[in-house]
């Protein structure tokens, strides 16, 4: 089982909510235990719920298996989706914004909205581009103060109250929100905050999401 550890120091080439745990080999005594139990949990439900979990999933502009995974993890419906815009350059091209604007104009009975490092002059393009669709956004602190508070847990408040602040405006409790972002600092944001999940903005919006 040792030679399966991971022993390399976390790498921001992992994905969003890999926990650098063993490797899941086929036909090792873990891997048979992590399907085993993947398959106790997702069962069989009545085609009725497979049904409306997808027509939910479609209206949040996720998968049917992203959307039924929050279910079971966290049980609660998820109301909200936190956008965070800080991988995107201040000068976008009119080409992917349009491709994200129209995205987001496909998303149905949920609140959408934003985070974002210093001016808003994004989001408030790419806003108007989809509608007026985002309700509210929020900005991080400069980002000379960020590298230090992602750093030490006790500390992280200073990078996600605002985006705590924002949902509690809202009435939105942290768990009924996702947020939809690129990056080991947002991870580390919604992991603290409780969001729950974060989902990678390149998978989410393919073909027009850049970095």
């Amino acid at each position: 089982m040792r030679k399966h550890l991971m022993t390399s120091a976390p790498s921001e080439t992992i994905g969003i909510g890999h926990n650098q745990g063993p490797a899941l080999h086929a036909g090792s005594w873990t891997g048979y235990c992590w399907n085993k139990a993947r398959r106790e949990v997702w069962g069989n439900p009545p085609v009725e719920v497979i049904r409306m979990r997808k027509r939910r999933a479609d209206e949040l502009g996720l998968s049917y298996r992203q959307y039924a995974s929050i279910l079971l993890d966290r049980g609660v419906r998820t109301e909200a989706l936190v956008f965070d815009l800080t991988a995107l350059p201040a000068n976008a091209p009119t080409a992917p914004l349009d491709g994200m604007a129209a995205k987001l104009r496909t998303l149905r009975n949920c609140k959408i909205f934003a985070a974002i490092d210093g001016t808003d002059a994004l989001v408030r393009d790419l806003n108007a581009r989809a509608g007026n669709i985002i309700a509210d956004w929020t900005s991080y602190p400069p980002q000379r103060t960020a590298p230090r508070t992602a750093q030490r847990g006790g500390r992280a408040v200073t990078l996600l109250q605002p985006v705590l602040d924002m949902l509690a405006r809202h009435l939105v409790a942290p768990s009924a929100a996702v947020m939809i972002a690129d990056g080991m600092r947002a991870g580390r944001i919604a992991q603290t905050a409780r969001l729950a999940r974060v989902f990678p903005a390149l998978a989410y919006f393919p073909g027009a999401y850049f970095r």
